[in-house]
């Protein structure tokens, strides 16, 4: 990496931690999903979610013991046509985004760029009043626990889905995880990590009560279908 992120992150990862021995499917840049509570088709996600639960995943395994799991996030749209059309539009703005020229273009006429989806004057009360997001976290594992050092045989023989819902998520649910990440140092100031430093959200809140106080703010999380047998 040109940026110097790769060299940043093993220095504060510096330990290899053993994962599964079996790994996700690998997936093209665009692919169907065909799971019984879900539709549609995928494309990568390429925000910062999966390094940041990668981090929370080696503090976990270092620190508590626990065993690390493997993640890969995904942007589901409805139709191949509509992955098709976005696909291509952020293959345009990534290339674009490589040149000043282009750069400024794109930051001077957002709206024009984006098909009206970004203006710089923001949306409008009625447009974040009707705005709402899901998550979807599909997961796979096994019946039996073993220690981390043990590998399991097989594929995963367990299952469950799990779904995060709430308001627009980027001024309301933002702004609600803000405020329910200071509840958080507030009131369960003796659940932190002891020794102060710099943790990602899921490290430091762990044994908080930030899951009631985003609900507080309509910021659910909530089982869609239990653990059961494949």
């Amino acid at each position: 990496m040109h940026d110097g992120l790769g060299k940043i992150r093993r220095a504060i990862m510096p330990e290899k931690i053993v994962k599964g021995a079996v790994k996700p499917p690998k997936r093209g840049n665009m692919w169907q999903i065909n799971e019984k509570e879900l539709d549609g088709w995928a494309l990568p996600f390429m925000g910062s979610d999966k390094s940041i639960v990668n981090r929370s995943q080696y503090y976990d395994a270092v620190t508590n013991g626990k065993r690390p799991v493997y993640v890969e996030t995904y942007l589901r749209v409805s139709s191949l046509l509509w992955a098709a059309l976005l696909a291509g539009w952020l293959t345009i703005f990534a290339l674009l985004c490589q040149f000043k020229f282009t750069r400024g273009i794109l930051q001077k006429y957002p709206d024009l760029c984006s098909f009206n989806m970004f203006k710089k004057s923001g949306p409008s009360e009625q447009q974040i009043a009707e705005a709402s997001f899901v998550y979807w976290f599909f997961g796979y594992g096994y019946a039996n626990h073993k220690p981390m050092g043990e590998q399991h045989d097989g594929k995963p023989d367990q299952r469950m889905v799990v779904t995060c819902k709430g308001p627009d998520a980027g001024y309301m649910a933002t702004s609600a995880c803000v405020l329910s990440a200071a509840l958080a140092i507030i009131r369960d100031s003796q659940n932190l990590p002891h020794g102060g430093g710099v943790f990602t959200t899921a490290s430091a809140f762990a044994k908080t009560n930030i899951y009631s106080y985003l609900e507080s703010f309509g910021i659910k999380f909530q089982v869609e279908s239990p653990q059961s047998h494949i």
